[in-house]
């Protein structure tokens, strides 16, 4: 088989109709021919929403709230006792390493109710800038901060171990109240949405003692007491029991509240005809492939 060489790179090509089209394009070659997607890439600097955020750009929080719409509400797939026995398992072996991430770790804590994890309060410096962070750990705050942290000067404020589903209810409270007004963005920092400025410092302080106020003993094998927000606290946690009932009968409620506008419409479609899922599922907002499962979950009756 003849090969055909480039006589700009020199690469081969095992036919006259590639070699051609190779060499008229070639980086090597002085004269290539200049295509669209060479020059728009040659233009383009960088990325239009490179180091933007929903903060400082309309149009990216215009994108991520299209995106939120187009999620809510949609039902997810169901899975079975086996797949959730392994999902534990495979979660419990991750918190006892300290690898658990996720959105999903509050609702892993709530359903593991006898683990306890660190709540912490640190204070980092270097010569350019200091900081606060807030967080949790199963391994404690000297051991979650390793070699990619080596930039900086920690200082632990406050540390306390707590059940587990308590110590993330507790950061995910004192988040939502300081982040707006006092959130700080380091650079390359593993966990910079959980930071603040240095201004927050005493007041954070405050609040934290004032939300494991009735909490008794230091160790990990202490079990937490029922904790009460002071009137400086905008949202109550209840004890873990309470709170846990709460987000179900919240999500019960979400769901009663979507049925119920739902059903109207859905019962306008005789589902007997062909193409009827496709009028459903543009209802629900889902493909057809799920609507018929969504329906046979939360309407039985309808396609009886």
């Amino acid at each position: 088989m003849s090969l055909f060489i480039c006589q700009h790179c020199g690469s081969e090509r095992s036919n006259n109709n590639s070699w051609r089209n190779h060499e008229r394009l070639c980086k090597e070659n002085p004269d290539k021919q200049k295509t669209p997607f060479r020059e728009y890439n040659k233009t383009r600097e960088k990325p239009w929403n490179k180091g933007l955020t929903k903060e400082t750009s309309a149009r990216v929080k215009e994108a991520s709230e299209k995106s939120s719409a187009s999620l809510r509400n949609k039902p997810r797939k169901p899975r079975s006792d086996e797949t959730k026995r392994k999902i534990s398992i495979s979660r419990k072996q991750l918190f006892l390493e300290g690898k658990l991430s996720g959105k999903n770790k509050i609702k892993f804590y709530k359903d593991n109710m006898e683990l306890v994890t660190s709540l912490y309060f640190v204070l980092f410096e270097n010569n350019s800038e200091s900081f606060l962070k807030i967080g949790i750990s199963e391994l404690g705050a000297l051991k979650r901060f390793g070699a990619g942290y080596k930039a900086y000067s920690i200082t632990i404020i406050k540390e306390k171990y707590l059940n587990a589903y308590v110590a993330a209810s507790l950061e995910k409270v004192i988040l939502k109240k300081y982040r707006k007004d006092f959130g700080y963005n380091p650079k390359n920092f593993n966990g910079r949405t959980e930071c603040f400025s240095i201004d927050a410092k005493n007041a954070i302080i405050e609040d934290i003692e004032k939300l494991i106020e009735g909490y008794s003993g230091d160790s990990e094998d202490s079990n937490p007491k029922a904790i009460e927000f002071d009137s400086l606290i905008t949202r109550q946690i209840k004890t873990s029991e309470e709170w846990s009932t709460e987000i179900r009968d919240r999500n019960d409620r979400k769901n009663y509240d979507r049925n119920a506008r739902l059903r109207p419409q859905l019962a306008k479609i005789d589902f007997s005809v062909r193409g009827s899922m496709n009028k459903a599922s543009k209802i629900i907002g889902i493909t057809p492939q799920k609507a018929r499962n969504f329906i046979r979950r939360n309407f039985p009756d309808l396609l009886s």
